[in-house]
């Protein structure tokens, strides 16, 4: 098992053209952390059309966001339009005010970089599950790691576990604990856990079996469980997720991805990583790999919007279901989801779903007509 330490993460940065310099700055900053910023300076176009075009295209395929903000950036309508763009995608993003001194800019871009990166703690015995899910996680917008990727020729154990203590500590945004018996036994994860625990990462446990799932209150009593599958967190810093249940080795497989996902990604990014592994942007085509995350953001999309009637649910479920992703097809159920967005939530930009829908539905209509009379 090896990290991919090597492994680029996209960011698109929104600046104004006239604070160049001191977002190159960051752009700098952010290479030189194994991250690719994305920088627009488009002096060679002067379509603006052609301008706006390029650059929604951009943010659709991308999962994370830095609004460089100034009183340049505040005044620009290009900004302007980037930020509006970004939020009606149901993105993210983090601001950087750019009055601010370079040691705590600086430090803000190091507490964003952390968040790209999690830590698998596991025990030995849990190998094999943990390497099918590190295999497939480490695909998505982020960078993985376990104390497995500090293993030298010789190495001693002491030094591992410290050097995999120290990348908790400095690297990790979130730590996943693959939680078993053997795991809750073993004093290496004990110490990795404790010490996340210590530096306030966030700590998502994954209960692998029985005996996690009767006695994990034991070891850390002060947990809070989650209150169902998709449901909203009691507590930020210790998560659980349940997939002791798994019949098999390939369910438990699926189930561990699915609640890491849902972890660690809104699901809307995880929607834009499947769209980008089904037309293989900036990564090799993967259909198998699109499937798995659209049928992921297709059951969180159908449990938000009838459970928690959440807008974003509702559009997501849409898209879903007018594109057959993750589901089977069904044009008209997604037309209907798409009006409640425009008229019982007020969500724009939808004209063109919309209207492509209404297309396809008149069309399918026609050849239905068609099949009839013949």
């Amino acid at each position: 098992m090896l990290s991919n330490e090597n492994k680029e993460i996209w960011i698109f940065l929104s600046h104004s053209n006239k604070d160049f310099a001191k977002v190159r700055l960051i752009r700098n900053y952010l290479e030189e952390h194994s991250c690719r910023p994305l920088m627009f300076y488009l002096r060679c176009l002067s379509n603006e059309d052609e301008i706006n075009d390029l650059i929604k295209r951009e943010i659709d395929c991308r999962t994370r966001f830095i609004i460089c903000d100034s009183e340049n950036s505040r005044s620009s309508k290009w900004v302007k339009s980037e930020v509006d763009y970004i939020k009606s995608k149901y993105r993210t993003y983090e601001t950087i005010d750019l009055s601010e001194r370079d040691e705590i800019i600086k430090g803000k871009l190091d507490s964003y970089i952390r968040k790209s990166k999690i830590f698998f703690c596991y025990a030995g015995r849990d190998s094999k599950l943990v390497e099918e899910v590190y295999f497939h996680i480490s695909k998505y917008d982020i960078r993985c790691y376990c104390h497995a990727d500090f293993l030298g020729v010789g190495a001693p154990a002491p030094l591992v576990i410290q050097l995999a203590l120290n990348s908790i500590k400095e690297d990790c945004g979130f730590v996943v604990f693959f939680a078993s018996k053997s795991s809750l036994k073993s004093k290496y994860c004990e110490k990795e856990i404790r010490w996340a625990e210590a530096y306030g990462i966030n700590i998502f446990i994954l209960l692998l079996d029985e005996y996690a799932k009767n006695n994990i209150r034991k070891y850390f009593p002060h947990i809070v469980e989650k209150v169902q599958r998709g449901g909203l967190p009691l507590d930020d810093s210790f998560l659980t997720g349940d997939i002791s249940g798994a019949v098999s080795f390939e369910y438990k497989v699926e189930s561990a991805i699915e609640e890491i996902v849902n972890r660690i990604f809104p699901f809307w990014d995880t929607y834009t990583m499947a769209k980008n592994f089904l037309e293989g942007v900036d990564c090799q085509k993967d259909e198998k790999e699109a499937s798995r995350l659209f049928g992921i953001v297709y059951r969180k999309a159908y449990y938000l919007n009838y459970v928690e009637d959440y807008p974003g649910g509702t559009l997501f479920l849409a898209r879903c279901l007018a594109n057959g992703y993750g589901t089977e097809k069904n044009i008209s159920k997604a037309l209907r989801l798409y009006q409640r967005c425009v008229h019982g939530f007020g969500i724009v930009g939808l004209d063109k779903e919309i209207e492509d829908a209404r297309r396809e539905l008149q069309e399918s209509d026609n050849r239905i007509i068609d099949s009839i009379e013949q």
